[in-house]
């Protein structure tokens, strides 16, 4: 590819076994991939992990603290949109695994 254009990205998580398997991935797949990102699946030190393994209670204590009104928080954030024609997908629409088309 010698162009780019808005592609949606590529994230790639891997585990240390699979390391070696990567050159010959991005190499098999360069004339269809534009960019991906490699990160690995744990650990690594970043400030803030893409994945980072909890146990059970901490899921729950995560899950407890998450309240509020997703349009609620976004009007506040979002102050100066204009909002004529945007209408939010609610985490219920996409309880059956895909997100609908609005």
């Amino acid at each position: 590819t010698y162009w780019s254009d808005n592609a949606v990205s590529c994230t790639v998580t891997f585990q240390p076994k699979e390391a070696d398997q990567i050159a010959g991935l991005l190499s098999q797949y360069r004339h269809v991939i534009k960019s991906t990102s490699m990160l690995p699946y744990v650990g690594a030190g970043f400030k803030q992990a893409p994945k980072e393994p909890i146990d059970v209670k901490t899921y729950k204590q995560k899950c407890a603290a998450i309240h509020g009104s997703v349009a609620a928080v976004f009007a506040v954030q979002n102050a100066d949109h204009h909002q004529k024609d945007l209408e939010l997908v609610d985490q219920t629409d996409c309880a059956g695994g895909a997100c609908p088309i609005k």
